[in-house]
Parts: structure tokens; sequence; C-alpha cells
């Protein structure tokens, strides 16, 4: 009897070593990834997010890009899904809801503010669709390199990366969605259209190239 009061204590150190083991069993991962403007252009200075999971696990928390619109997220859950939000200015983008996994060795997000003349129409936000969960890795280099490349400025090589990676993988709609961007703006219209009608082949629920088609 004089030894029932260690019962409590020794439950205490079971959960502990429990919910330890439990945290050692969820591996964690680093998302990086980029804000485009409705232009589909790298944005240009600090912009404020939100991002909460979707488990309910992870409080919301408050991110900031750097000048350049990229980020970088440390220590999320692997495999787990999260919402990221950014709110609209007012008068250059509507509200944009971004939701995704945590998937993958360097999981990488990207984002397309939605242009206010749009809210009206939809009288919602958008939601963009998470990076392919299956592309092979080359693919995914060749994308994540176009990115830092557009974010550098370097247009002419971020077109050729984002090529290497549809060469690499066809159905990589949003490397297809990219490029047409590019092409676009070069006034390569045939060309744009071209990497958007088969995008919306690939995945008829993508938004990004529905909204880029729309513009050729």
């Amino acid at each position: 009897m004089k030894k029932l009061w260690m019962l409590p204590l020794l439950g205490l150190v079971f959960f502990c070593n429990h919910a330890f083991a439990q945290a050692l069993s969820s591996p964690t991962v680093n998302v990086r990834g980029q804000i485009y403007a409705p232009n589909g252009a790298p944005m240009q200075g600090n912009i404020r997010f939100r991002l909460s999971g979707e488990d309910g696990r992870r409080p919301p928390e408050i991110f900031d890009t750097d000048s350049k619109g990229s980020f970088i997220i440390y220590g999320l859950t692997q495999g787990a899904s999260f919402t990221l939000v950014v709110d609209s200015d007012g008068k250059n983008w509507a509200t944009t809801t971004a939701r995704f996994y945590a998937l993958g060795p360097r999981p990488f997000v990207t984002i397309h503010l939605r242009p206010m003349e749009s809210v009206a129409s939809t009288g919602a936000s958008v939601s963009v669709a998470e990076l392919h969960q299956n592309v092979p890795r080359g693919a995914r280099r060749e994308y994540e390199s176009a990115v830092e490349q557009l974010a550098a400025g370097d247009v002419d090589r971020a077109r050729k990366s984002f090529q290497q990676a549809i060469d690499l993988y066809p159905d990589f709609v949003e490397a297809r969605s990219e490029l047409a961007v590019i092409l676009r703006r070069d006034g390569q219209l045939a060309q744009a259209e071209t990497l958007l009608r088969r995008a919306l082949e690939i995945d008829t629920a993508a938004v990004r190239p529905a909204l880029n088609l729309g513009l050729c």
C-alpha cells in the first residue's frame, strides 16, 4: 500500500515517453515558396500571409516574405496539409488561399494572387493546387530553379528551366502554366495557349491555367 503513491507518477512517465516517441515518429520538413503578382511576375516587396494546419494541431501563424516575394517555413509536419492565406491589399489583388501538403524532401509552393476585378465574378478566393505529388525529382528541381531565376529577374534562364521541367515530366501543370505566362509576355500567344490547353486537359480543376487562358 505504501507504494500506491507511485502509480500516478509511473503513469505520467509513461505518457511523457509515449508523447516523446510520437514526436520522434513525425518527421518535419521545410517548405519553400514564391508569391506571384496577378500579372505573373514575382511579387516585389514584403508580403504578409497567414498559415494554419488543417488538422488543427498547428495554431495559425503570421509570416512575411522577403523583398522578392519568396519565403521558407521551417518545421512543418511531413505529409500534413496546410492553408496559406494572403489578404487583399484592397486595390491590386484579392484575398488568395493556397492549400498544400508538406510532401517530399524539398516541397515548394507557388501562390498566384488573384486580381481584384476577378472577385465580382467568383465571389470567393482562389484555392491554389499544391505542387503535383508525383513530380519526379529532376523535374521538380528544374521548376524550383526556374522560380529562383524569375525572382532574380533572369527570365531567359527561367524559360529554359520551365521547359526542361516539362520535358522531364510532360504532365507538370504548374510548369506549363508558368512557361505560358512568360510566352504570353513575349507575345507568343499561340504557344502559350497550347501549353495552357494541355495543362487543363491534364487537370481540369487547375485554376491558374484557366485564368491565363482567358488572357491569351
